[in-house]
């Protein structure tokens, strides 16, 4: 798996026509969704310093549903406000450009990606990664807590491509994936056997066409562990990759044990972590379907 490969320091190369080229190969014919307009464009305002944050939300406004959306997740007990939130500005000025960015991407692919699926439950598949995000940022506090923000959005979106691979690979994905999902193992391997690609590259080459932050394609990439000397995603992104489902007794049975053998933290100190995420991710949850 690459679990503990070490993270090397530098900036991304410049890859995404590399990554939209594979992206199109894996997909075929199947479309690949559309991220909405109002996101793509705060996104583009957020990265430029010159830019009010009052003009951002100006734009995230004019569309309701991502705006209402994004109050709501900016409400919910993951991002833990001691005052409720009653308009986007209010939100901006409150959490600053990194952290609206990263409700806005997570609250813009709950919108993007299929509502439905023959394979696999999307409440479920919604309730697992609210799990993984709330889990991600309540070990990131304790292990590196600059990146909170990153490690959960990361955690929400890390198995993003699962849905558009059921959809575009059908049976050939849906049989490895829920093969996974009851055996465990190392997903990747799998992959990598039958495809030679994986869900963490595809999802990756999907955040790289929808312009999203460096350090959220690499967490997303390489949630699984690295290859070789590439980047590897933060400890935190790590940990909740090794939860598999929303009942996964035994995923988060392993995430403890590497947290306790590789970081020094105590058993009752990580379970309260996971029960707390398990708590934030649940209300979570309910936002995406």
């Amino acid at each position: 798996m690459g679990f503990f490969s070490k993270k090397k320091s530098g900036g991304s190369s410049k890859k995404s026509n590399v990554g939209s080229k594979k992206l199109s190969r894996v997909l075929g014919d199947y479309q690949m969704p559309k991220f909405p307009a109002v996101a793509m464009k705060a996104m583009k305002l957020l990265r430029n310093d010159q830019t009010s944050l009052h003009d951002v939300a100006q734009v995230i406004m004019s569309d309701p549903g991502v705006s209402t959306s994004m109050l709501a997740m900016v409400n919910s007990a993951a991002n833990a406000m001691k005052h409720p939130v009653n308009s986007v500005p209010q939100a901006a000025a409150l959490l600053g450009r990194s952290q609206i960015e990263s409700i806005l991407v997570a609250v813009a692919v709950g919108r993007s990606l299929p509502s439905t699926s023959q394979y696999i439950e999307m409440r479920q598949f919604w309730r697992a990664a609210a799990h993984r995000a709330a889990i991600a940022r309540g070990f990131a506090a304790k292990l590196h807590p600059t990146t909170q923000s990153t490690s959960y959005t990361a955690g929400l979106l890390q198995d993003m491509a699962v849905p558009i691979l059921m959809e575009s690979k059908k049976n050939a994905y849906a049989n490895v994936f829920l093969e996974w999902q009851k055996g465990g193992g190392d997903i990747s391997v799998a992959e990598r056997d039958q495809f030679e690609w994986t869900h963490a590259e595809v999802a990756g080459w999907m955040c790289e066409e929808w312009n999203f932050p460096d350090s959220l394609v690499t967490a997303v990439t390489t949630h699984h562990g690295a290859h070789g000397d590439s980047n590897v995603a933060d400890p935190a992104v790590l940990l909740v990759s090794l939860i598999r489902g929303p009942e996964d007794a035994e995923g988060i049975e392993a995430l403890v044990e590497h947290a306790v053998s590789s970081y020094n933290m105590s058993s009752d100190e990580c379970m309260a972590v996971v029960a707390r995420g398990f708590e934030q991710g649940d209300e979570t949850a309910q936002l995406f379907r």
